[in-house]
């Protein structure tokens, strides 16, 4: 994944690992091992065995490399008040996550 947009009031602590295992349960679904990505992707099995362990490892590592919290389409119109508190919130849990290196690129849209 790389650019991920998310409306400002569901963004929380959890967002990115949340977005990540869904990221890898889907690929357990769908492609639970290198023969099975070769076999979707039309891969060669040498290049699908590289491929699928650098996807694995990047979803768990670095499932969301750019981080936009919306205030705008996914977030809808809301009384001014409670933007104020959303963009807060939204502040003081990105501020909070920041010295543990635990999210992306973050930025705000609205």
């Amino acid at each position: 994944m790389h650019t991920v947009y998310v409306p400002a009031d569901a963004f929380t602590a959890g967002t990115v690992r949340e977005w990540g295992d869904r990221a890898l349960a889907a690929l357990d679904d769908h492609a639970p091992d290198a023969v099975a990505l070769a076999a979707v992707l039309g891969l060669t099995a040498d290049l699908a065995g590289e491929v699928y362990g650098r996807v694995r490892e990047k979803l768990r590592r670095e499932p969301v490399e750019d981080l936009r919290i919306d205030f705008e389409d996914g977030y809808g119109p809301r009384p001014d008040a409670e933007e104020d508190a959303a963009a807060v919130a939204a502040a003081r849990t990105v501020t909070r996550s920041s010295p543990t290196g635990a999210h992306p690129r973050i930025s705000a849209s609205g």
